[in-house]
């Protein structure tokens, strides 16, 4: 092989450079395209790290703003009036930020009748109205899903009634749930949940509710498991009920919608599971706080028992 100027030139050592340079691009291309994907990946974990910064600043500060209200803290300072005059908006946005978040629960708990027949009994023309403004649900305890169990038992009309609906929530944990206590108290923010203030914090009556009896003094729904806790007894069926039901009843006036929770022992191929609704009643005012549950479990007791008969007569 010859140039122009006739000058002979080694054909392999020409094949070589070739190679070489085609080598080097090849090289340069891949690093090049290394460079973007490394600067793609860290625009997109810098654009992933302001998003959870600014939701977890938006959590706190509804955080805070709901802790004054919780646990019934007296505003002295200056400083503190100001922050609550300034937390009003925070406080409407949040309530929208609830209705939203609750809606979609109601879907995701749709998926629940995959593993539960869930059956619901209830007066005629309850939670039939647009809108629902100051109940407290009382239901029984019967396992850890049951607020979602109750909620996908429900028609999106009757749910869109009763929303935000703000839950009454514990901060004790046990068991493996104590590892998952941080993720429990986000589900809780999210949900519209209000807490239960430590001990330390709270320890009457007054104290503990104070959060819970502002929600219905605003016309929000709530609930409250009156057993405090699971109850996993077979007899009785129902659990003692604590005063605190009623002492938020006399407080606001607000009428209590008594529940009660069936299971069926056979847990497969789907668990059964009832929901016995009451109509709204009112305690009788003869009766002091401790009496007034004994009365309030007495009528629960009523609805359990017809919604074992009705599971008896289908079974």
């Amino acid at each position: 092989m010859t140039v122009a100027s006739g000058a002979p030139i080694d054909a392999p050592a020409s094949r070589r450079r070739q190679c070489q340079q085609s080598q080097t691009h090849r090289r340069d291309v891949r690093q090049r395209r290394a460079g973007s994907d490394l600067r793609q990946c860290a625009r997109a974990t810098a654009r992933a790290g302001a998003a959870v910064g600014c939701a977890l600043e938006v959590l706190s500060r509804y955080w805070w703003a709901d802790r004054d209200r919780t646990i019934g803290w007296n505003v002295t300072c200056k400083r503190r009036r100001v922050f609550r005059q300034d937390s009003v908006a925070e406080e409407d946005g949040y309530r929208s930020f609830v209705v939203t978040s609750q809606s979609i629960t109601w879907l995701v708990t749709q998926l629940l009748k995959l593993r539960f027949a869930v059956e619901k009994h209830r007066p005629s023309r309850l939670f039939e109205r647009d809108r629902e403004r100051s109940l407290i649900l009382a239901p029984t305890h019967q396992s850890i899903l049951d607020p979602f169990l109750i909620v996908s038992s429900m028609r999106y009309r009757q749910w869109r009634a009763l929303i935000p609906l703000r839950a009454l929530a514990t901060q004790t944990f046990h068991g493996p749930l104590r590892w998952f206590k941080p993720l429990i108290r986000i589900l809780y923010r999210l949900e519209g949940g209000i807490e239960l203030p430590p001990k330390e914090e709270g320890d009457t009556l007054p104290e503990k509710l104070q959060g819970i009896l502002d929600a219905l003094r605003e016309g929000d729904v709530v609930m409250i498991f009156p057993e405090g806790e699971i109850w996993k007894e077979r007899f009785p069926p129902i659990g003692k009920f604590a005063p605190g039901v009623v002492y938020l009843h006399r407080k606001s006036g607000a009428q209590i919608v008594p529940i009660a929770i069936w299971m069926s022992e056979r847990r497969w191929p789907r668990r059964r599971y009832v929901i016995e609704i009451g109509g709204p009643l009112q305690i009788p005012e003869s009766l002091d706080l401790e009496a007034g549950a004994s009365w309030l479990r007495d009528r629960t007791l009523e609805l359990y028992e017809q919604a074992k008969k009705k599971e008896m007569r289908v079974s």
